[in-house]
């Protein structure tokens, strides 16, 4: 508990380095409402949106409230912001499912095959029927 807080607290230090970490090293502390709370907060700090998503993934479900939030970065124009949304929204799988329509229309622009593969399974782990509906190839 008194871990989660000071980590929680150091998600706000001017810092990036140091609120970066934190980010990172919350992923642990699953379970924890108060960590999801602050890191989905953090997802709005733009030099520490990466870390806070990475964050959530290992939060799984309990992440969902921060789903819109993780679709918004889908519009990102830095790869590694999309990189992590795509990933933490995986993480979450079926209750991101209001994801689906942005990751469908990132599928068909994905321009090299990593990302579609990445795309790919992040439809596939949070709606099998849609994709198979969609006809998403697995990959």
């Amino acid at each position: 508990e008194d871990a989660a807080a000071a980590l929680i607290a150091a998600l706000s230090s001017p810092n990036v380095r140091t609120a970066t970490s934190a980010a990172y090293a919350l992923e642990n502390f699953v379970g924890n409402a108060d960590v999801v709370v602050a890191l989905t907060k953090a997802l709005d700090r733009p030099d520490l949106q990466i870390a806070a998503a990475r964050g959530l993934a290992g939060h799984g479900v309990d992440a969902t409230g921060a789903v819109d939030k993780l679709v918004g970065m889908l519009q990102s124009a830095e790869r590694r912001a999309q990189s992590a949304a795509i990933f933490t929204l995986t993480r979450i799988g079926p209750p991101a499912k209001s994801a689906l329509p942005a990751l469908a229309a990132m599928l068909a622009t994905a321009n090299n095959k990593y990302e579609r593969n990445s795309i790919a399974n992040a439809i596939w782990t949070i709606d099998p029927e849609y994709a198979q509906e969609s006809k998403i190839r697995r990959q």
